[in-house]
């Protein structure tokens, strides 16, 4: 692997902490903080000649969690760094939901309701802000009454009128969305506002009654390899549609 890109603000200054760390005890130049036009840091072979270990896809593997914590399942995550997912796994079990941690895999388990709970996110090692739209779709189905504090960057929650849309109980004020949990989301027709919020949407719809329609996918496709053959893969009814230039132009 010449190259490996992290896709996650989380596990990007994790990254640079452990890089710089490693930097200050080998007294050596070896890393120069490379990045690419997306702001996150292109490691290669050349800048780190010590054992250097990433998840194989780091962005997607706290949000099968999430996605298990809404729907219900059990499901085995591999190739992960357990430790990478501390302060999400933290939230999950606070929630009810069971998560086994093994060496280089994480087993989610729900069977039971979700219990609201409380999430702020923060800078690393905090809460990462890029789990915000999905933890708050696991936070709609939630028994009572739960407070999302976005702690990191303003505007990030242009995804919950389409949340709304699918009978979410979301009331935003500032950097503070209060979740009123609801039974069941019902499907609608919603449209992915950026990466994570578009992942959220998939994940809600997993979860809701009726079908849904995303709009807007490129976003997702843009973080997350195969997300629709992972999904089909643990029995989820999902598939991508490719709608003729026609039929947008037509519903315009």
């Amino acid at each position: 692997m010449s190259q490996s890109k992290l896709h996650s603000e989380y596990l990007r200054q994790k990254a640079l902490q452990e890089a710089l760390l490693a930097r200050k005890n080998h007294k050596s130049d070896w890393y120069n903080g490379i990045y690419d036009r997306w702001d996150y840091p292109v490691l290669t072979r050349e800048h780190i000649p010590l054992e250097w270990r990433f998840d194989l896809d780091p962005a997607s593997n706290p949000d099968l969690s999430a996605a298990v914590a809404a729907a219900g399942g059990d499901v085995l995550i591999q190739n992960v760094i357990p430790k990478h997912l501390d302060c999400i796994t933290a939230k999950l079990v606070e929630m009810g939901v069971e998560v086994e941690e093994l060496d280089d895999a994480v087993r989610v388990r729900r069977s039971g309701p979700i219990s609201r709970t409380n999430v702020k996110t923060m800078p690393y090692p905090g809460f990462p802000t890029d789990m915000q739209p999905q933890i708050a779709a696991v936070l709609c189905l939630a028994n009572g009454t739960s407070v999302l504090t976005e702690g990191v960057w303003d505007s990030r929650y242009r995804y919950v009128d389409e949340f709304r849309r699918m009978g979410a109980h979301i009331q935003v004020d500032g950097k503070v969305a209060v979740v009123e949990g609801v039974e069941q989301l019902s499907g609608a027709q919603v449209k992915a506002m950026d990466l994570r919020a578009g992942v959220a949407l998939v994940q809600a719809a997993l979860t809701a009654k009726g079908t849904s329609e995303i709009e807007d996918i490129y976003w997702v496709e843009r973080g997350y390899e195969d997300l629709v053959g992972k999904l089909q893969g643990l029995g989820a009814d999902i598939h991508k549609v490719v709608v003729p230039d026609a039929a947008f132009a037509q519903n315009a």
